[in-house]
């Protein structure tokens, strides 16, 4: 439950769904990246 309040069931679903996504964003040749609150960027690797 933590933060999401969602089962772990709900909790891995979810994340299978959002892997699934970057991974097909990451096929396409887009870039994956965080911004933080000073608008400094990193990219994330998917692998």
């Amino acid at each position: 439950m933590g933060i999401t309040g969602l089962s772990k069931t709900d909790s891995i679903n979810r994340a299978v769904q959002v892997y699934a996504f970057l991974a097909q964003q990451v096929a396409d040749g887009k870039e994956v990246l965080l911004r933080d609150e000073n608008g400094d960027t990193e990219g994330v690797h998917i692998v």
